[in-house]
Parts: C-alpha cells; structure tokens; sequence
C-alpha cells in the first residue's frame, strides 16, 4: 500500500506528470515537464535502477547547486556537474526539487 501513496502522492504534486511533456534518458530514466500559465514543473524519475548508488543525469532539467528530494526513498541530493548520486534502497528514484 505505501508503495501506491508515494506514487500516488508524487503524481498529485506534478502536474507535469499528467499534462507535461515526456523524455526518454534512457536506461529506464524519464523526464517530465510542464509550462502553462504560473504552473512551472519538472521532475525526473526512474524505475527498475539498481539498488543501491546510482548517478542520474539531471543536466537540463535542474542547475547545479538545486537540492533535490527522491520522493520515494525521501533522500535528499545535490546537482553537481549536471549529474545527482542517489544511494537508494528502492529501484524506483522519483526526483523533485527539494521544498
């Protein structure tokens, strides 16, 4: 069940994720954005990642120095060099910029 409240909760927060536009990363990392009117988001999520470190390329989605949440593991990270090392017990990484 709190595998599908994070889901849940994550897809409630980001309207990119329902009306933004989609980007394929690869190895089974997606970006997502949304524009319209005062609605600005963007997140960046994986699935099926090994657990443990893993280094996602955020380059053009967040700038370095943002400090950033995996809204399933709740780690927080740090954009340097376009790139965020994330040491997850989940194979699922859902990345938002940190409140």
């Amino acid at each position: 069940v709190l595998h599908w409240q994070k889901l849940g909760q994550y897809r409630r927060n980001h309207p990119s994720i329902g009306a933004g536009k989609h980007f394929d990363l690869g190895k089974n990392i997606f970006a997502r954005k949304h524009s319209a009117k005062k609605i600005k988001d963007v997140v960046v999520f994986a699935i099926d990642q090994p657990k443990g470190i893993n280094v996602i390329d955020v380059s053009g989605y967040f700038d370095d120095g943002m400090q950033l949440n995996d809204a399933y593991s709740e780690i927080k990270v740090i954009v340097k060099k376009g790139k965020v090392i994330i040491n997850s017990p989940y194979d699922i990484i859902l990345l938002e910029q940190s409140k």
